[in-house]
């Protein structure tokens, strides 16, 4: 598929799917566009964050956004629970003020310092494969202003940054349809901004240059419980600039920020060709006005989920030197939606008023499927269903006017294939149990295996409380569920230790559903128990480095050896280093902490299995400490040394550890 930027094409339009037959469907066209999957993260997500913490939260935000959208790494597992969501968010913001953003010494962050931090983290996960355009002029001005060097398009290795004109409705559309993560930041008061994520707009004006627009806001919605940000719906006004109404004021955007990818992450098919035991292949072949379509349907068993694949090849279709941009499957029955994919990249329902089924565009710019390629297209719904003939959608790509900013709507055309429809299904519940990935890592003599698995309801019938467990030769771990529906599944995690029996360690970890069997009456008990063997190898098989800490202790004296002499107190902190993973690991910045004073070594080499350790001495200075004192231990503080083939979670979680000094801790 090709980029075709002399015509600036859109995504494909929704399409209302109702029964009928082949055909060409004319009717007006969309209201507008959004992007509906943004997390919505609350200013009040921590207790220490505030109103100034917006630069963060809305950065977190896009990078979630683009995780979802063919970029895994730049959202990971942060807070270890085995799982990837608006948790890790929140923890990804907290650490984007903290540390480079500076959002509290500052009172908020700027405009180059989210630009740094923003750009370098993408170029850490995906070196050469973003561009960052910066809606400001003056923002170079700014960064020479903040850093005290010059800028430049690659001052951040790893990453083109652009400077555009100023922000401007069109260039908003633009963005947001292409999908790339937009940030807007208003002009609230001088050199800081109150930042915003682009989620929407409306493709008719409002007034003369007045536009409905709307954001992620991190402004907390207290209807919802828990925290959670909200949907600013407001208006945008093009004139001399671009001016969002903001708490009754029409407020100056001062800058746009678009993260764009130049190369492409296409997501793979599932496994094909179509399987021997299937539940269903169909094939349809359609005419339209412009050309002829292909539509391949398979639909197999998964684990109590049933997956309707979609392979739609463009035959002969053309329109306006493009192919197909749009297609789209009708959910009937309601059914819930366990996963929609696509290989293509493109973005999933983006219009505003589609209202149910499983439908996919191609971003702005996109040509499509042109003549003689494929599209794969698939979604997971709760089993079982059935497979039935349905009418469902193709479409052009939409043409874009520079001009007036205006979609001109696209061609739709009705189109014969098949889809799911609810099945018939037994009148009692069925608890089903998946692993879903393991890892472990040294502990003290011994291992920690931490199994992430789910268990789901594939039946019919809601479930009231029960337990899960899973267990080894060595021991047990519960984890209670207080219900569930039919057709829903609950996250578990097991945490689970076992000794060194030898290396590499290998054991079998057994999960089961229902330990005290208080779901009777199961359709199906065989699939209450799965057996998964954990083998503890330093690493994942990828080889990489893990140093981590193996031991801390700490004491304190002062001079002369007597506590209630006089001169300065020490720290005395103990701590030893282990490289529990496959490779060799260089350069490894040991750095010390206690009661504000700080000391640093760097071990030049340290090989798989050996262990490092030192004994570091912190002058405290004179006058007697507050107690208890906090000694602390940071392994690799700047991430240089790369442990990502520990995904679950990443190498970086055992990199530090703490010990807290009484006043009883003197040292012998």
């Amino acid at each position: 598929m090709r980029r075709w930027t002399a015509r600036l094409l859109a995504v494909g339009l929704g399409l209302l799917l109702v029964a009928g037959v082949v055909g060409h469907a004319q009717f007006d066209p969309p209201v507008g566009f959004a992007v509906d999957d943004l997390q919505l993260i609350s200013l009040e997500s921590r207790a220490d964050w505030g109103a100034h913490w917006t630069g963060p939260v809305e950065a977190a935000t896009i990078l979630a956004w683009m995780r979802e959208h063919g970029f895994p790494e730049l959202l990971r597992d942060l807070n270890g629970d085995g799982v990837v969501d608006e948790l890790d968010t929140i923890e990804l913001a907290d650490r984007f003020g903290k540390g480079p953003m500076q959002v509290d010494a500052l009172g908020g962050t700027t405009d180059p310092l989210l630009v740094q931090a923003l750009a370098s983290h993408v170029a850490r996960a995906y070196p050469d494969e973003f561009e960052l355009k910066i809606y400001d002029p003056g923002f170079p001005a700014e960064y020479e202003r903040q850093f005290a060097r010059p800028f430049a398009s690659d001052v951040i290795p790893g990453i083109l940054l652009t400077v555009e004109a100023i922000p401007s409705f069109g260039a908003y559309a633009y963005e947001l349809e292409t999908g790339e993560g937009v940030i807007v930041g208003l002009e609230l008061e001088e050199d800081r901004n109150y930042y915003l994520a682009g989620r929407s707009y409306l493709f008719e004006p409002l007034g003369d240059e007045i536009y409905g627009i709307d954001f992620a806001w991190g402004e907390e919605d207290v209807f919802e419980p828990g925290t959670q940000g909200q949907v600013l719906e407001t208006r945008a006004w093009q004139t001399d600039g671009l001016y969002i109404w903001y708490e009754g004021d029409w407020q100056l955007a001062e800058v746009m920020l678009a993260l764009s990818p130049v190369v492409e992450h296409g997501r793979t098919p599932p496994p094909g060709p179509c399987p021997l035991d299937a539940l269903a292949y169909h094939v349809t072949e359609n005419n339209t006005e412009y050309g002829r379509v292909r539509i391949e349907e398979c639909v197999y068993h998964h684990e109590g989920i049933d997956i309707y694949l979609y392979i739609v090849t463009n035959i002969s279709f053309e329109y306006n030197g493009c192919g197909l941009c749009w297609f789209g499957v009708p959910n009937i029955d309601g059914l819930p939606t366990i996963f929609q994919l696509n290989s293509e990249g493109w973005l999933t329902n983006p219009f505003l008023w589609v209202i149910g089924g499983w439908d996919w565009g191609a971003p702005l710019g996109d040509c499509g499927i042109e003549i003689g390629e494929k599209g794969y297209f698939w979604f997971g719904v709760p089993a079982p269903t059935i497979d039935t003939f349905l009418t469902g959608g193709v479409g052009s790509c939409l043409s874009w006017s520079i001009s007036t900013f205006r979609p001109r709507p696209p061609e739709i055309f009705f189109v014969r294939t098949t889809g799911p429809r609810r099945g018939d299904e037994q009148e009692c519940p069925d608890l089903e149990i998946n692993i879903k990935d393991w890892a472990c890592s040294p502990d003290h003599n011994g291992y920690r295996i931490t199994v992430w698995a789910e268990v789901i309801n594939v039946g019919a019938v809601d479930v009231g409380a029960f337990t899960c467990r899973a267990e080894t030769i060595y021991g047990v771990a519960d984890v209670p569920i207080g219900g569930l529906l039919a057709g829903a599944n609950a996250g578990l995690i097991f945490d689970l230790f076992i000794p060194d029996p030898g290396y590499p360690p290998c054991v079998d970890v057994t999960v089961t559903a229902d330990i005290f069997d208080d779901v009777p009456g199961e359709c199906d008990d065989a699939n209450n128990v799965q057996v998964q063997e954990v083998c503890c190898t330093g690493d994942t098989g990828d080889g990489c480095p893990d140093p981590y800490v193996n031991a801390i202790s700490a004491c304190y004296y002062t001079r002369g050896g007597s506590t209630g002499a006089a001169g300065n107190w020490y720290m005395e902190i103990f701590v030893s280093v282990r490289n529990g993973g496959a490779v060799t690991a260089t350069n490894v910045e040991v750095e010390v902490t206690g009661d504000g004073e700080s000391d640093s070594e760097t071990i030049a080499s340290l090989a798989p299995g050996g262990t490092w350790y030192k004994t570091f001495t912190l002058d405290l200075g004179s006058g007697t400490p507050s107690f208890p004192l906090l000694a602390t231990v940071v392994i690799d503080p700047d991430n240089d040394i790369d442990e990502s083939c520990y995904p679950y979670p990443d190498g970086e979680h055992n990199n530090h550890a703490s010990e807290s000094v009484s006043a009883n801790d003197v040292c012998q």
